[in-house]
């Protein structure tokens, strides 16, 4: 098992494959039940938070390389067959600039929630909203690795604006590679 040494100068060097969630299968659902306003505006907050997204990276990150992908490739990422995956420039268009042959070694970044893992009955469990980076077959790191900055999403007067999440995250990350 590597440390968390190990891993942190491996991100440095290597690749942050920030995976941006569709819904696509909740909104087909909806569209399918004749709810298309409903359907659309979905599609809506959720290109608009993927945007914010990829905003906040390209402004305020810079501890590793970054490349974008839609969840629908995400089992094309976890297997490593990276011709599969359509990465994504700032406008959520395919980028076929991006050359998988210079990411060094792999890692993934979500907003999603943190996994907590009973240690007695081996149950997860997801907590709080977050920015969350994982090893490239998805498992979350863990600590001292910090992989995860708090986003507060949902948390009325707290929520924090990806850019915040997104730079907080490049400090802790500067701090711990020192």
């Amino acid at each position: 098992m590597k440390t968390a040494h190990e891993q942190i100068s491996e991100l440095k060097d290597g690749v942050l494959l920030v995976r941006l969630f569709t819904k696509t299968k909740g909104i087909e659902s909806l569209r399918k039940k004749g709810a298309a306003a409903r359907a659309n505006q979905i599609e809506q907050e959720v290109k608009a938070h993927n945007l914010n997204i990829v905003k906040a990276f390209e402004e305020v990150f810079s501890f590793s390389k970054v490349a974008f992908f839609f969840s629908d490739d995400s089992e094309a990422v976890k297997s490593g067959d990276f011709g599969q995956v359509s990465f994504l420039n700032e406008n959520l268009e395919v980028d076929t600039s991006v050359n998988p042959a210079n990411f060094g070694t792999v890692y993934i970044g979500e907003f999603s929630k943190i996994e907590s893992v009973n240690e007695e009955t081996n149950q997860v469990s997801r907590g709080f909203s977050a920015f969350i980076i994982r090893d490239a077959a998805f498992n979350q790191l863990k600590k001292p690795f910090p992989y995860y900055q708090r986003s507060y999403e949902g948390v009325f007067l707290i929520s924090r604006s990806e850019a915040t999440v997104v730079k907080k995250l490049q400090a802790k990350l500067e701090k711990f590679h020192r």
